[in-house]
């Protein structure tokens, strides 16, 4: 788990993001596109299932995408418990990885839940992930110290 508390200044300048790149907020409609890109993103163990998705969309208080060119190439959607913003879900595509989509997606969601007020997020990465922590980090999210664990059995 990471954590973002207080008043933390995002990157200055951001990082570079391709300015045919465009973020946007999006709803259920749209749970198919980031369905797609998260079976992309994910491996199987990993992946969210069609009512998952639209589920976790219906009930999430963020849920934006980032498209190239009317393509969609990630998205994120985060929920709001009290004042803490937790970034749930964040997908981008495998073959635009690291091109600052994921940054734009977080400080996206960043810049929206400060304008309402909210200076407080989490969000759970495994320690393995080099890539979602270097982007969690560089946005001032840090270790919380707390670890959860995961298990799993083949059947």
């Amino acid at each position: 788990t990471l954590e973002r508390r207080g008043v933390i200044p995002l990157p200055s300048p951001r990082p570079a993001v391709n300015e045919a790149i465009h973020i946007r907020h999006g709803d259920f409609r749209q749970a198919d596109q980031a369905l797609a890109v998260d079976q992309a993103a994910f491996l199987p163990l990993w992946q969210m299932t069609p009512s998952g998705m639209r589920h976790a969309i219906r009930e999430a208080a963020l849920f934006t995408l980032a498209e190239r060119e009317g393509r969609i190439v990630g998205y994120q959607f985060s929920t709001l418990l009290g004042h803490v913003a937790h970034l749930s879900r964040l997908g981008v595509l495998p073959e635009t990885q690291g091109q600052g989509i994921g940054g734009a997606l977080v400080g996206e969601m960043l810049d929206h839940f400060m304008g309402r007020g909210v200076l407080n997020f989490t969000v759970n990465t495994q320690a393995s992930n080099l890539a979602s922590r270097r982007v969690y980090e560089r946005y001032g999210f840090q270790h919380a110290g707390v670890d959860t664990p995961f298990w799993f059995m083949r059947l």
